[in-house]
């Protein structure tokens, strides 16, 4: 019956209960309204359980069996780094002053060689130097086959003085001895000697009275040490020149034009005479012939005169080099050489 009325009256159908939802933000707003404080929430995994949690990493091993160790990064401290650039620069201090400075200061001992071990010498205090060479051993031989007029012995090195002629020039000594030969003409040879007697080698004759025709070293390479010295004599002066035989196996050309540029190019030509030449003539060295050689030769002019003297040098025969400072000297030396 009741249904029966029900559907004859709708309105009188009740209506349906208030349902309400309850979420997490009408939570919070029952609390606020009830004096409670407001929250606030974490986000989804902030907790430190959830940060801090890492998977353990399965423990490996090397090839030798020896468990895996992670390299780790070494820090180098700069200090440490300052002292031992400090350290390295005082060590290589001291090895400089010991080896470069220290020697200096100190003589050394150098104990000289024995051949004999058995029988040791005391060695010696201070440093033993090597000489640089050898003197060479000097056996004199004229290279002239007709006699000179006269061979003159000649003491060219002299120690201690022991005269006021010891300290004449060598210029002034052989001079002095010529002239004390008499006449006004002759052709001479040198006894030259040393002041032990024994022959002169050429290249320490030649330093020792400064003459600078060419370099001693390539004197003694291409040049026996036996040489030849002459003095030709004329009513103009006093005349020195020299032979000088070439070594065996040298070559005759590359001497000679060695030769040529060492002689022509010292500009030192007037130490070979004894006396001042005079002025260098205009010009350079001329070619001259004399018993078919070619002469090579350089003229000065004498202040006050017409006459010239003249330094000539020319090739015997492709054995010796003949140096004169007279052209009659160098003619006479050709002369006495046996042409």
């Amino acid at each position: 019956m009741e249904e029966s009325q029900v559907a004859s009256n709708p309105s009188s159908i009740p209506a349906p209960p208030e349902v309400s939802v309850r979420t997490m933000t009408s939570d919070i707003e029952a609390m606020t309204r009830g004096g409670g404080t407001s929250i606030i929430p974490d986000g989804v995994g902030s907790s430190e359980s959830d940060v801090a949690y890492a998977p353990p990493r399965p423990e490996t091993f090397t090839l030798s069996g020896e468990p895996y160790k992670e390299p780790f990064a070494t820090y180098v401290s700069p200090r440490a780094v300052i002292v031992v650039g400090i350290i390295a620069i005082l060590i290589m201090a001291i090895l400089i002053g010991y080896f470069f400075v220290y020697p200096f200061f100190i003589k050394l001992t150098v104990p000289p060689f024995n051949a004999n071990p058995g029988s040791l010498t005391p060695a010696p205090t201070g440093i033993v130097l090597p000489p640089s060479s050898p003197p060479s051993v000097v056996t004199h031989e004229t290279f002239f086959r007709i006699l000179a007029d006269r061979t003159i012995p000649f003491v060219v090195v002299k120690s201690p003085v022991s005269s006021v002629v010891d300290l004449q020039t060598y210029a002034q000594k052989l001079t002095g001895v010529i002239n004390a030969t008499g006449g006004t003409t002759g052709f001479y040879e040198l006894g030259l000697a040393d002041d032990a007697g024994k022959p002169l080698a050429a290249s320490r004759f030649f330093d020792h009275i400064s003459v600078h025709l060419f370099e001693p070293s390539f004197l003694d390479a291409n040049f026996n040490p036996d040489f030849t010295a002459f003095v030709y004599k004329d009513r103009k002066g006093i005349w020195p020149g020299y032979v000088l035989g070439i070594k065996r196996g040298k070559t005759l050309s590359v001497v000679q034009n060695q030769i040529a540029k060492e002689i022509e190019n010292s500009g030192d030509i007037t130490s070979a005479f004894l006396t001042s030449p005079g002025k260098p003539s205009p010009g350079v060295f001329r070619d001259a012939l004399f018993l078919d050689h070619t002469v090579r030769y350089f003229t000065f002019d004498v202040p006050g005169s017409v006459a010239q003297t003249e330094f000539s040098y020319s090739w015997f025969n492709d054995k010796f080099l003949v140096i004169s400072t007279s052209r009659g000297g160098l003619e006479k030396a050709f002369e006495h050489l046996g042409r």
